[in-house]
C-alpha cells in the first residue's frame, strides 16, 4: 500500500525504538546485573569454604542469591519477548497490516495497565500516555486504511 498516514509512521518508529531499547536493556541486564550476582555468589561460597564455616546463614544467603538470579533471568526473557512484539508491531504498522494494528492495540492496552500500576513513579507516566495515544489514534478513522 502506498499511502501511509504520518501518525502511523510515527507510531511505527516509536514501536521500533521501544523494541530496540528493550532488547538492548535486556542484554545489558544479562551482562551486568546477573554476571555480578554470579560473582557475588561465587565469592560468598569461596570465602566460606576457605574459612571453613559453611553454616545455615550461608546456605540461606546462597539460596536467596540463586532465586534472585533465576528471577532476573525470567525478567530478561520477558523483556526480550515483549521487545520482539514491539518490533513486530512496528513492522506491521509500517506495512499497514491489520494484524500490526491489532498487536499495537494489545500492546497499548498492556502499556495502560502497566502505567497504572507504575503511576506512583515518574517513569510510569510514559507507558500510560503512550498506551492512550496508541489506542486513541489506532481506533480512530485511520483503522480503515489498514489491509
Amino acid at each position: 500500500m502506498s499511502y501511509r498516514p504520518g501518525g502511523v509512521i510515527a507510531l511505527a518508529i516509536l514501536f521500533f525504538i521501544f523494541g530496540a531499547l528493550g532488547i538492548i536493556g535486556g542484554i545489558a541486564i544479562e551482562l551486568t546485573v546477573i554476571a555480578q550476582s554470579y560473582t557475588t555468589l561465587h565469592n560468598m561460597i569461596l570465602w566460606d569454604a576457605i574459612l571453613r564455616r559453611v553454616d545455615f546463614f550461608t546456605l540461606i544467603l546462597a539460596a536467596s542469591q540463586l532465586s534472585y538470579i533465576s528471577m532476573s533471568h525470567f525478567f530478561v526473557v520477558c523483556i526480550v519477548i515483549f521487545s520482539g512484539l514491539y518490533l513486530l508491531a512496528g513492522v506491521g504498522l509500517f506495512m499497514m497490516k491489520n494484524w500490526g494494528r491489532m498487536l499495537a492495540l494489545i500492546l497499548g492496552i498492556l502499556n495502560i495497565v502497566g502505567g497504572i500500576f507504575e503511576m506512583f513513579s515518574l517513569v510510569g507516566i510514559i507507558p500510560l500516555v503512550f498506551g492512550i495515544i496508541v489506542l486513541v489514534y489506532l481506533m480512530g478513522d485511520v483503522k480503515y486504511d489498514f489491509e
